[in-house]
Formats: structure tokens, sequence, C-alpha cells
């Protein structure tokens, strides 16, 4: 029986070549697109899942507050863990540190790797996130200092085997001898402190100053309860584990600050979680492409029962044969079942083809690697799950349909009354072009969006600025030399150094004005002379920091548009002002200036009150480059000759500030990139199906059409009737998608401080599209149809 069904369903799929092409490539593009967003949406879901002990590990954060809206701080000073251990013995069973950073590895003067994944852990770590390790002791491996522990895709590119790597000695930075002491397996990609090379925590205990400082906000603190211990519990006697130790501080401060612990599995999709060492997932990001995903698996499904149904008329004398030889509801429904399991084999089968081949074109596109996370077995039960659960989903109603016809009609070629096929069909069509249109609506948002993020004043210079980074020690310890130098460049028209360059990080401390007792916390950021002029900041009240008044580097301040407004005074009537910072710096400093207000950081956030102060240990430069002077490669290439005049083990590193910040929208340009191609795969896929719902609509209305045309009908006239029908259900789908999209628009919106406004336009473009797109797929159908010989379709019926 299933034998004579398959071959049944082979013979009626080979002689219907149309309608089985029109269904797979449906199917097959449908199945593939969300097997994409599937990949995708599952390797983020199961990040850090492999993990021990998900329930009781947890992250350390900070609970800090600005203008009396609380926000969480991502990292915490080094004596957090043993203070936590030592005080809640009971309560917690260990605890870990790690240190995120960028380190030039030196094997020799001939080899040096830049490593930008670089780490350090303390003794504990390895163990206590049960990391396998492929050679060494994975209790001892870190716990001396200098220890080092590479993966194994290290330790094959620095000695070309994992048994060469261990016990070699390699400098870090120029500074640090470190040895190699164990080769970790390459553990999953998918892990929110992805590393490659991890140094001692010891390393850095014996290395750096500050280190004891509870105020030297550097790392993330892991913590792991006692079994039975809740984090509420925990978390309760944290107002006493602060007092204990920043009790004087707070006193002075003004204002505590509050811990709080942060379970393991929401570390990776963790929002609004500032200053932090770790990459972060999006998971509305995720929402939406499972949006896509399933926009696209009910496209393709709608698609296979739009173009069955439409072909009820062609097979009904068919299954009123079989019905009068005896054939009963469930053998018919069973064949027609047959044909869309044997569709869908073929259109899945297909679909991996094409999953295999774009692969690498998909991992671009989505910014990182896609990881199979399922082993063959579950493979080989998900692919025929999928067949015959989308088969039987997707034919069911055709089945259920065709199989319901009444012999005696069905012989006559006339469908049984009451079916409403053709009203399924119409619902259908607005249901799949609904869909598309509600796709390209949040495309054309998206791109809108990121449009006027990349064109929107932020108060500042952002062209041919050269940001670059001088953690090296031996270009910082020659900073006078090099700024010298630079000064005597041509194509350098102004630089400064600066602790905060626009669009990154920015601290935030309390700050008391003189003659008032109230504390305000504003941003802050460090800079030297030249900062306004390098980046073009418009001065509003008073005077730019200045070489000629030796105090400014110690006792001046500027402050923007906004920390004056909060503090009372107009830009004008705070110059001249003391303010004072109560916590780290008990110099007051007068406000020499008023700046206007700059985005200094995304355009997701408000700008909010800022302190502009000077210090010497900032670290990063801003080189503003004059492309008049000479060519902007040619000024690169002078300042890169000045740094390895000064420093020539390490390589100059460089970026521009405006691709920094372009930086900060990688998530939404994605976002973009990938709603631009579904949607439209959404469109073709609808109109794969339209233009197999205009073949039979012109196939079944031939004989109409030659004697149209005999009557003196022109080709225009035949294709508008065959077209217009269409038509108005894609503007209907238009009405209805509407709303849909406008509200979806308005909530991926609200991530934005600044942003767009939804118009009205918007929605008729995606329409219009949408119109244009069904037109053409429809009118070549319907223009075909005008302009065969009437003859032959008269003479055919």
């Amino acid at each position: 029986m299933f034998r004579n069904h398959l071959l049944l369903a082979l013979r009626n799929l080979a002689k219907n070549r149309l309608f089985t092409g029109l269904n797979i490539l449906g199917l097959a593009v449908g199945l593939a697109a969300a097997a994409f967003i599937a990949l995708y949406v599952v390797g983020e879901w199961q990040t850090d899942r492999f993990l021990p002990a998900p329930e009781r590990t947890f992250r350390l954060l900070r609970v800090s507050g600005l203008k009396d809206t609380p926000y969480e701080i991502g990292i915490s000073a080094p004596n957090y863990a043993a203070a936590l251990q030592n005080d809640f013995e009971g309560q917690i069973e260990e605890t870990v540190r790690f240190m995120r950073g960028e380190s030039l590895v030196l094997l020799n003067k001939n080899q040096v790797f830049e490593e930008k994944k670089m780490a350090w852990g303390d003794a504990r770590f390895i163990p206590f996130f049960d990391l396998k390790m492929y050679a060494g002791n994975p209790k001892t491996a870190l716990e001396k200092p200098g220890s080092l522990v590479l993966t194994r895709k290290v330790a094959q590119r620095y000695f070309g085997s994992e048994a060469k790597a261990m016990g070699q000695i390699v400098k870090i930075d120029n500074a640090i001898d470190a040895q190699v002491t164990g080769i970790l397996e390459d553990f999953p990609a998918n892990t929110h402190f992805d590393f490659e090379l991890m140094l001692s925590m010891k390393t850095a205990e014996t290395t750096r100053q500050y280190w004891t400082d509870w105020w030297n906000n550097c790392l993330i603190t892991y913590a792991r309860l006692k079994p039975g211990v809740s984090a509420q519990k925990v978390e309760s006697r944290f107002e006493w584990f602060m007092d204990k130790y920043f009790a004087e501080d707070f006193a002075t401060m003004g204002a505590p600050i509050g811990l709080r612990l942060q379970p393991l599995r929401k570390v990776y999709f963790g929002k609004d979680v500032r200053y932090d060492l770790i990459p972060h997932g999006n998971q509305a990001a995720m929402q939406l492409f499972g949006f896509a995903a399933l926009v696209l698996l009910l496209v393709a499904g709608a698609n296979y029962v739009n173009l069955s149904t439409a072909r009820a008329t062609e097979r009904s004398r068919e299954i009123g044969v079989q019905k009068a030889l005896g054939a009963g509801v469930g053998r018919i429904r069973v064949q027609f079942l047959s044909e869309s399991l044997l569709l869908t084999l073929c259109g899945v089968s297909l679909a991996l083809l094409g999953v295999y081949m774009a692969m690498p074109a998909f991992e671009t596109l989505f910014g990182s690697p896609f990881r199979l996370v399922l082993s063959g077995c579950q493979m080989a039960l998900i692919v025929p799950a999928v067949v015959l659960i989308f088969g039987v989903l997707a034919g069911f109603y055709p089945a259920t349909l065709l199989a319901s016809f009444r012999p005696v009609n069905a012989l006559r070629g006339q469908l049984g009354k009451g079916m409403g096929q053709e009203t399924v069909r119409k619902g259908l069509v607005v249901f799949q072009f609904g869909l598309s249109i509600v796709l390209i609506c949040g495309t054309i948002l998206i791109h809108r969006q990121l449009n006027f993020l990349g064109k929107k004043d932020l108060g500042y210079r952002r062209e041919n600025i050269l940001l670059v980074n001088t953690d090296n020690p031996e270009v910082y310890q020659k900073r006078s030399t090099f700024e010298a130098l630079l000064k005597e460049t041509p194509g350098v028209a102004a630089f400064t150094r600066t602790g905060g360059t626009p669009g990154g990080f920015h601290d935030a401390l309390n700050f008391k004005l003189e003659g008032r007792d109230e504390i305000a916390k504003m941003r802050v950021t460090y800079v030297d002379n030249d900062f306004s002029e390098t980046f073009g900041i418009q001065l509003l009240a008073g005077r730019d920091f200045s070489r000629d008044f030796a105090s400014d580097s110690t006792q001046a301040a500027l402050i923007n548009q906004s920390a004056a407004l909060q503090m009372g005074y107009q830009p004008a009537d705070i110059v001249g002002k003391v303010i004072t910072e109560t916590m780290f710096d008990s110099i007051p400093k007068r406000i020499v200036g008023v700046v206007a207000d700059y985005h200094f950081s995304s355009l997701r956030d408000r700008v909010e009150p800022l302190v502009i102060m000077q210090a010497n240990w900032a670290g990063s430069y801003a080189i503003r480059l004059d492309p008049g002077a000479q060519s902007i490669d040619k000024s690169i290439a002078a300042v890169g000759q000045i740094w390895q005049q000064l420093s020539p083990a390490f390589p100059f590193q460089y970026q521009f500030l405006d691709e920094s910040l372009n930086r900060l929208y990688l998530s939404e340009a994605r976002q973009g990139r990938i709603f631009s191609l579904f949607s439209a795969l959404a469109i073709f896929i609808a109109c794969v199906g339209m233009f197999g719902l205009a073949t039979f609509a012109a196939a079944k209305r031939t004989k109409e059409i030659g004697i149209r045309k005999v009557l003196g009908a022109s080709v225009a006239g035949i294709t508008s009737l065959l077209a217009k029908d269409f038509l108005k259900l894609v503007i209907l789908a238009m009405l209805i998608a509407t709303p849909v999209a406008w509200y979806l628009m308005r909530q991926w919106l609200e991530d934005f401080a600044y942003r767009v406004e939804v118009q009205w336009w918007m929605f008729v473009l995606a329409g219009v599209l949408a119109i244009g797109i069904a037109f053409l797929t429809i009118g070549l159908q319907s223009v075909k149809a005008a302009l065969a010989n009437p003859v032959k379709s008269l003479r055919s019926e």
C-alpha cells in the first residue's frame, strides 16, 4: 500500500513539473533561511550552558546611581573576592576573578603576536568552570606568578604543537616573562569569557599599581554559593558588607554603592550593565530573528497550501474516478499527504544543501561562526521530524479539501459548494504579503535609523581623527618626545591626550558645588590641553584649558551644558564657581568654561552631565589630521614612523574615530542586513506562490481569454483583468500589515534616546514595493496568456 501511494505521488509530481518546482523552491528557500536563524538563535541560547552549577554561580555587580537612576556596574576591585569568601564563609563556597585585556606576545625578536583575547585568571579559575585541559594540571597551572595557559589553537600557532609549547618562555608586553604551564582544550566559543591565553592573576598582583585599592575596579568577580543557600539570603547582608569596608568613603561621597548577584545564565544576555568587560548577546535581536524565521516558515507553508488548493479543479476528475471506483476519503487523504511529505522531503534536502553551500556567507552576515549544536543522532531524528510535521501541517488542508469532493461534481470538474477554497486562497495571499510587508517596513526603519545615527550632529568632529592607544609603556614614558615630534609632523592639525574618547569609557563620580550641601553624580572624562580644539567642541561660556595657566592642570575643570543646568545655573553664570570631587580628588576645581552638550556616549542614551578635567595619566591620543596639508595616508605613515622610533618592539596600532563610533551600532547594522535579506526572501516565496496562482488562473480562463481576444480585447485589457484581483489582495495585505508594523517599529525604537519618527510614507513605500513586485510577477504570466493565439485557446477547450 505504501509503495502504491509513493509511486502515485511520484507520478503526479512528475506530471505537474511547474507545481512541483514552485513548491519545492518555496519550501527550500523558507526552510533554509529558517535553518540559518535557528542555528544562530540556538547557538546564542546555548552560551554558557556547558558551565557547571549555573544555579549556584553568580557574577558580582556593583549598583550605583546617576541623577537618582540606579545602574549596574559589571566590574569590581580585586579585593572583593577574598573578602566575600571570608565574610560569607558559611554561604559562599568559592570565588574567582577574571580580567580581560589585549597584549603583545613576543616569542623572539622576529616573532610578535598581537593578542586580542588575552585574560588573567585566578589559580582556581580553570577547575571553577571545569574547563578541560589537554596538558598540565588544572589545579596548579595558574598557581604561580608568570604562569601562562594557552588553548591548543594558540599553542600550535606559536610552537607548532602542544607538546613543544609546554615549559616555553614568552615575553608579554615586552615586560613580563611568562612560562607555559598548561594547554586548554579549545572550549566552545559560546561562552561570555571567551579567551585564548590566560596569565596567572598573581602576575597582575605583582606588576600592577593600586592592585589592593578597593576603588581599583578592573575585573569580574564570580561567586559560587554553597548548596541550599539562596542569592537573596546573601544579598540581604551586602549592605553590612559594604559598610564594613566603605563606611568612611560613603560618608565622604554622600551616596552609597550596593551589590547584587547576577545569575551566571543571565550574564551573556544582561542588558544595561555599564563598564563591562565581556561581549553580550542581544536577546531582542534573537526575538526579531525568531520572528523573521517564523514569518518565512508561515509564508512557505501558505505557499504550499495555496498552490495545492489552486490545483483542486485540475485534479477534480482524478478524485471523482477514484471515488467512483470505491476509494474512501481516508485513502485519498493519505495519497495527497504522501505527495505533501515527498515534496517536503525534497524541499528539506534542497534546504540542507543550500545551508551547507551558503554557510560562509551567512556567517559573515550574522557576524559570528555558526555552531552545529546537534549531534549526528539528533540530526537523524530532527530532519525526519521536520519533514513529517511540516509535510502534514502544510498538506492537511489541501488533502482534506480534495478528499471531500463529491464524485458526481468531481467528474464534471465542479467543486463542491461551501468548501471556501477561494476564500482560503485569498486569505493566504493576504497573509503572505502582509507578513512580507511587515518585514519590508522593519527593513526601511532600521536603515533609516542607521542613516540617522551616521549623520546626526554629535557636537564634535568625527572625521579624520586618529585614535592611538598608549598603553605601551615605552611610548607612555616618552610621551613628551612623542608630542614634540607630532607638532612638527605635516598633516597633524591638533592632538590631545584623553582618558575617554567620544563613544568610549566615561566614569561617574560625585561632585559638590561650593556653597551647597547636595552632592551630584556626573560623568567624567580626563583630557589634556587642546581637547576642545582637537574635537571641535563648541565653547558656550568661559575659556578652554590653556598652557598659559599652570594651575589648569590640577585646579580647573570644564563642564557641559547639562551639568550647568543640573546644578541650577545657565552656562555664563556658573563660570568661576568651584566644584570638588568628593572621593578621590580633594583639590577644588574652578569651572573655567562650559562646552555645548556633545554625545560622548551612544545615541541610545541621553546626554548626561559631564565634568572634563586634566590628568597626566590619560593614556590615549586623539590626533586630528588635515587632509589639505598632505594625504591622510602620508600623515598616518609619519605618525607611525614616530611610534617606531620611540618603541620599535611594539607595532603601531590605530583606528579612526568614525569607524570606532560605527562599531557602537554593529548590532543594528547586522539587523538591517538580515532583515533586508529575509524581506527579499519572504517576497520571493510569496511571488513564487503568486506566479503559480496566476498560471493556474490563466489556464482556468483560457477559453474566456480566447473569446475576449476574438471580440477585440487588448493585451493590456486582458492583463489588467487577470491581475486586478491579485493586486486587490496585496492592497488589503498592506492595510492589515500597517498597524502591526507600526507597533513593532515603535517597540524597536524604544532602545534609542535619539531616533527617527515612524512616518506614514514608510508604510506606503513598503506597500508600493510589494504591489510593484506582485504586479511584475502576475504581469509576466498575464501578458503571456493575453498574447496566446485565441484559435489555439479555443481549440484546446
